[in-house]
Formats: structure tokens, C-alpha cells, sequence
């Protein structure tokens, strides 16, 4: 395990599963976009209003993409744990 998914104890299986399903929605550039919207949405605790804001797009924008993301990864955002390891996921991959 790698640096902090080992202090969150994340089985390296999942770790591996999640990686290779991130690095597969980055082969297209309209998932890479989803990713950064993920990532810029974690980063801003979750507002719509803030990440649209820094991501100079309507706020409605921010919530299809966030609903696209939900549909296609199955998020569980009440998981204080799941959206972190989201987070720190994000960061390893060169968005």
C-alpha cells in the first residue's frame, strides 16, 4: 500500500480497482473533466456554488457533472471515509 491509503487501511485490491477505473475514465478528455470537477468539488467541501465559481462554469454545469460522476462511480457522499479516499485518489492522477 501507498502512503496514506495504507494509514486509511484500504485493502490494496480496492485500491487497485479504484485506480484502474479512474485511469480508464481518463483515456476520454470528457471524463477527464469530470474528474477535475470531482476533484475541485471535494476540495471545496462539496458547494456547488464555490466550484462553479473556480471552475468559471454555471452552477448547474457543477451539478450535471457531479450527478454524472454519481451515476457512473457510485458515490456514497454521507461516507466521511469514501470521499476521502476520493480525494487523496485524485491527487495521485495528473489532472
Amino acid at each position: 500500500m501507498i502512503g496514506p491509503f495504507a494509514w486509511l487501511q484500504i485493502p490494496e485490491k480496492e485500491l487497485e480497482q479504484m485506480l484502474s477505473e479512474y485511469l480508464d475514465m481518463m483515456k476520454d478528455e470528457k471524463n477527464v473533466e469530470l474528474l477535475r470537477t470531482l476533484k475541485v468539488y471535494l476540495e471545496n467541501n462539496m458547494n456547488f456554488s464555490v466550484t462553479a465559481e473556480k471552475m468559471y462554469v454555471h452552477i448547474n454545469t457543477i451539478r450535471k457533472r457531479i450527478d454524472k460522476l454519481d451515476r457512473m462511480l457510485q458515490i456514497d457522499w454521507d461516507s466521511y471515509i469514501s470521499r476521502l479516499k476520493i480525494e487523496i485518489l485524485l491527487q495521485f492522477l495528473e489532472l
